[in-house]
């Protein structure tokens, strides 16, 4: 399997990264933005969700790839609200195709 990675922004619990990727639904494509991404809430407490991977895939499709050890309580709702996005997302119909998954064996990646 031959892969390009043409930019990696590494999130560390350390530090605030200052860049993050933004898609553009008018060309399907993603463009990197600076600053501080939008934030979500979970149980009341302010969270950002950054998936793992986005993978573009030689269909076209865009597969969000999250990696987990062992599932918990905040994992199972993030994938809840994954799934409903990654839905709503594919019937809106103007961002392109998406999937999600979800590997628990580093090896799979």
């Amino acid at each position: 399997m031959k892969s390009t990675i043409d930019q990696l922004i590494i999130n560390s619990p350390y530090k605030e990264p200052e860049q993050y990727w933004s898609y553009d639904r008018e060309t399907h494509s993603f463009t990197l933005k600076s600053g501080r991404r939008p934030a979500g809430l979970f149980k009341g407490v302010v969270r950002k969700y950054r998936p793992d991977f986005i993978i573009r895939l030689k269909t076209g499709c865009h597969l969000i790839l999250e990696t987990k050890g062992q599932e918990t309580g905040r994992d199972r709702t993030k994938l809840e609200f994954l799934d409903e996005w990654v839905t709503a997302v594919n019937c809106h119909g103007g961002f392109g195709k998406w999937q999600w998954a979800v590997s628990r064996n580093p090896a799979d990646v």
